[in-house]
């Protein structure tokens, strides 16, 4: 029997539909699945997907531009939610970009009602800094949260 594994690897071109189908469940304004190819040609763009048994169940999409990191996107499965998925996915991120010299800081923004985004992104080191108002596309408000990696 062939033994099942939790991976983190590059998105590639055929994981869009996963990761399509996963921004749908998880976002209410998801982006266009045009966005993804265009994303992965993109030289700024970092995408990242963690996979069970080589089926996607969430994926992290990132900018590193200068010497910060801007997190675009960040999902995992609702169906997986609350396994601590997220915490791992996050965990890998961080370790992989702290090592970049010439970042010294990592921002996003959150719905301000997704608690449990906001929770993973504070146990993560991230410190609200602004409410962005109607930020989304919905009329939803944002934190602005940050990360300093190095001074």
């Amino acid at each position: 029997m062939e033994e099942k594994k939790l991976i983190i690897r590059p998105m590639t071109f055929s994981d869009i539909d996963a990761v399509d189908q996963i921004a749908h469940l998880v976002f209410p304004d998801p982006w266009p699945k045009s966005s993804y190819t265009s994303e992965l040609n993109n030289d700024l763009a970092y995408f990242f997907v963690m996979t069970y048994a080589e089926v996607v169940i969430g994926y992290i999409h990132f900018w590193v531009t200068f010497d910060s990191v801007a997190i675009v996107q960040f999902a995992i499965h609702p169906a997986l939610q609350g396994k601590k998925l997220g915490s791992l996915l996050m965990a890998h991120f961080l370790d992989r970009v702290e090592r970049l010299e010439e970042v010294r800081a990592i921002t996003l923004e959150v719905r301000t009602h997704n608690e449990p985004a906001i929770a993973l992104y504070l146990n993560n080191g991230f410190n609200i800094i602004t409410t962005k108002k109607k930020f989304y596309s919905n009329g939803d408000d944002a934190y602005y949260m940050v990360k300093v990696v190095r001074e």
